[in-house]
């Protein structure tokens, strides 16, 4: 396994990329993960030059990859916070 680089992507998430070679692992081919709040995403063709990927170069390999495990955070958009209103605000 490489090392792992860590990205935000344009919507602001956190994500984690790091290489899984093929003979490391049952994979057949080597592959890049990427790995954010419970999605695991799974990248077989890319760049050799993808450690030196800016955040938004990253961002579309990661925008190509294929979902192992899926979580909200691929597709979403930041949320905006609500002002949470006391009872004496309320009315």
């Amino acid at each position: 396994m490489s090392s792992v680089i860590r990205f935000l992507d344009r919507s602001g998430f956190s994500w984690s990329v790091f290489e899984l070679r093929a003979g490391n692992s049952a994979d057949p081919e080597n592959s890049l993960y990427f790995l954010s709040r419970g999605s695991t995403l799974r990248l077989h063709s890319y760049p050799d030059d993808w450690p030196e990927l800016d955040w938004a170069g990253l961002d579309r390999l990661r925008l190509t990859a294929d979902v192992i495990s899926d979580d909200v955070t691929r597709h979403a958009t930041p949320r905006r916070r609500t002002p949470q209103l006391d009872s004496a605000t309320a009315l």
